[in-house]
């Protein structure tokens, strides 16, 4: 981790609308990537495991796939604190989602 890399450029799709489609991952590899980050979540203690256990999960292709795999956990991690924080909101939440 110390040495020294040159910068690398990311260009991603801007005619996309969708997170998995701008970088190039496929619908169905996102969906792996949030299900594998949803189980994270849930069985570990901590960010750090979980994160961990997402990334030896998911057997990312390359960066980006590892950088969309963290933000897919930081996003569930966010929703679910959320929703321990103010049940209510929570429940609001739950109940839009089924329209």
């Amino acid at each position: 981790m110390s040495e020294i890399q040159e910068k690398q450029k990311y260009a991603f799709n801007h005619d996309e609308t969708t997170l998995c489609g701008g970088v190039g991952i496929s619908d169905e590899r996102m969906e792996k990537l949030i299900k594998m980050a949803r189980i994270a979540f849930f069985t570990e203690d901590d960010a750090v495991h979980s994160m961990e256990q997402l990334l030896n999960n998911a057997q990312c292709a390359n960066f980006v796939e590892a950088a969309v795999s963290g933000y897919c956990l930081g996003m569930i991690r966010a929703h679910e604190l959320v929703g321990r924080k103010n049940p209510l909101a929570a429940l609001l939440r739950q109940l839009g989602d089924d329209e």
